[in-house]
């Protein structure tokens, strides 16, 4: 349960289905709308990272008859869907959220036919307030380098949200020296 009579839940998983993925929306009861606020798109780098190496490994399991019975199951049998965007991937614990800072967060294990399978933190703020909803992706491994080991709770605080989303400040471009031989100009066409 969010502020404001809002419910954030997880959608049911199709059964028998070749891929199982985490979809969560926001539901506000009192006007009684539904928002998804998991995946959203465009994705974001590490989620669309994931989804080019499944997309790869979809496109070399579905080359020949070999490709997909070495691949196995759905691949074997002609029913995978072989959408990368819907990959494998599971909600690992509860989700976490704070009224006060009015923001929500969740772990996530990408999974699928790759070897790879990160546990992704996804930190949403302005969830319920009506302003324009953030969305941050981390490894969770970067997190607790950054923080510490601590409750996912503990980075819906207010000093570390907005530390978070704090805005990187773009590079400013070097300026390289011209190389003394060289004239400032060029020289005039003879």
């Amino acid at each position: 349960m969010l502020a404001n009579d809002n419910v954030a839940y997880e959608h049911s998983a199709v059964p028998f289905a070749p891929t199982h993925f985490v979809e969560l929306s926001v539901y506000a009861a009192t006007r009684r709308t539904s928002r998804q606020i998991y995946p959203l798109e465009p994705c974001q780098p590490l989620r669309c990272r994931h989804i080019r190496a499944v997309q790869a490994a979809h496109d070399w399991c579905d080359r020949d008859e070999d490709t997909r019975s070495q691949c196995g199951g759905d691949f074997a049998m002609r029913k995978h869907h072989l959408n990368a965007k819907l990959f494998d991937n599971y909600r690992d614990g509860p989700v976490a959220a704070n009224d006060a800072t009015d923001a929500l967060a969740f772990v996530t294990v990408f999974d699928d036919v790759v070897q790879d399978h990160p546990r992704v933190v996804y930190v949403f703020r302005h969830v319920t307030n009506g302003t324009r909803m953030e969305q941050r992706e981390f490894l969770r491994d970067d997190l607790v380098r950054r923080f510490g080991e601590q409750p996912l709770a503990a980075y819906l605080q207010p000093a570390t949200l907005a530390r978070l989303f704090a805005r990187r400040r773009p590079r400013a471009p070097q300026r390289h020296a011209r190389p003394t031989s060289m004239p400032a100009t060029p020289p005039p066409p003879s």
